[in-house]
């Protein structure tokens, strides 16, 4: 009875993780960076409140180490759209944000086929959704 209960609720997690997922977030807060090395003459200063904006997705075959970034299938100025195969590896997106090195990275789900980009007219990315 253990071994089912804990076999379905894999499958609820499983199920949850792919029907919860909504795109990158779209701002995250970062702690203000430190210069390494002083640099003669000059006083460092930090943005404290800058807020870092959703400014870049990527899609991978694997894990990002591996740098299998992939091309869009479809794209104009406004809609980027990723069409994804059923493999036995794992597809991932990354967020990158403005102003700062901050990446977060994410497995896609197995059951996700297919990421639509929006962007607005300034060319900033106004929506992910992954389906």
């Amino acid at each position: 009875m253990r071994i089912r209960l804990f076999a379905a609720a894999l499958i609820w997690c499983a199920a949850m993780n792919a029907a919860d997922f909504t795109g990158c977030p779209a701002q995250v807060a970062v702690s203000p960076q430190r210069i390494a090395r002083a640099v003669p003459g000059w006083t460092p200063l930090t943005a404290e409140d800058a807020i870092h904006r959703l400014a870049s997705v990527t899609f991978y075959d694997g894990h990002p180490s591996e740098k299998a970034s992939l091309a869009p299938d479809a794209e104009n100025r406004r809609v980027q759209t990723w069409t994804f195969a059923a493999q036995s590896r794992a597809y991932w997106i990354t967020c990158g944000y403005s102003s700062t090195t901050v990446v977060l990275a994410r497995e896609l789900g197995r059951e996700v086929r297919k990421c639509v980009v929006r962007y607005d007219g300034a060319g900033a990315v106004s929506s992910v959704s992954c389906r």
